[in-house]
């Protein structure tokens, strides 16, 4: 199961946990969260797998506006959860439109134009100059091929969602060899990178979750934007500046081997002959 506000008292799904002899989550924050909720039976972090043959030589099309600049990207839906307004505001407060570093934004909404919209708007509301560099959008779903090859274009990945139980794309950059800045406290320490510091918020505006799921009677992480963008800059500055990506992507390729099919399901194994 995954769960990514601090309980689901309110839901009742508690009462469902405990007819159950285990209860698999994805992250020890999950975890945390059943216990917190009244869950009474075993709780095992069982990770999100993926496939990394599939990383390992990406081949696909590509966005033509990614090449030659430093890329810092973001994959996710376009929620509140997700919080992509943090990460609008943070890259440009730090980055000038002169330097070569680009924001990259792949959602699940459609609507190229409202996406475009929105940024352009939390771009008026920052008053810090008159022209901003503009965000690079795909809108939609890709081909698998086409999204590998692309996310293989980024340089750092940057999660700065109130909550996660799991997440699948930092998983996909790391097999790449590229580093996550994420939220810290939201259930994304498997990742190789850098946590932000967040604080408790009630939770607010996750319309697109059934009713008494998170709602202002639980909390969730709110990143520090300030901090996001000094942690971009020096990202940018460790990878660039000091030429460390050969490094850090080794780092980030092993890191990935702990998430494979084979090691993911020997903990499955693990867990059901613990009984």
């Amino acid at each position: 199961m995954t769960a990514e506000s601090s309980n689901f008292k309110s839901t009742g799904w508690q009462n469902y946990c405990n007819l159950m002899d285990q209860i698999w989550v994805s992250s020890k924050v999950t975890k945390d969260i059943c216990r917190r909720s009244s869950v009474k039976k075993p709780v095992y972090v069982i990770p999100y797998a993926i496939d990394l043959a599939k990383y390992k030589n990406p081949k696909g099309e590509q966005v033509e506006e990614l090449r030659n600049n430093f890329t810092f990207g973001f994959v996710g839906e376009f929620i509140e959860r997700k919080n992509i307004k943090a990460l609008v505001q943070a890259f440009h407060m730090e980055f000038d439109p002169r330097e070569p570093v680009n924001l990259f934004i792949k959602t699940s909404k459609r609507d190229l134009n409202g996406v475009q919209g929105y940024f352009k708007h939390i771009k008026r509301g920052l008053k810090i100059r008159q022209n901003y560099s503009e965000e690079i959008i795909i809108t939609g779903m890709m081909p698998e091929n086409d999204y590998i090859s692309v996310l293989s274009q980024i340089d750092c990945f940057v999660m700065p969602s109130r909550g996660e139980a799991g997440c699948i794309p930092s998983l996909e950059v790391m097999a790449l060899g590229i580093p996550v800045i994420w939220t810290d406290g939201i259930g994304m320490d498997h990742a190789i990178g850098s946590s932000v510091m967040s604080h408790d918020t009630p939770c607010f505006g996750a319309i697109e979750t059934i009713d008494n799921l998170d709602t202002a009677e639980a909390t969730w992480k709110e990143i520090n934007i300030t901090e996001l963008a000094k942690t971009m800059r020096k990202m940018y500055e460790n990878l660039i500046v000091k030429n460390n990506k050969e490094t850090i992507a080794k780092q980030c390729k092993n890191q990935a081997e702990k998430y494979s099919h084979k090691e993911i399901g020997q903990k499955m194994l693990e867990a059901l002959n613990d009984r």
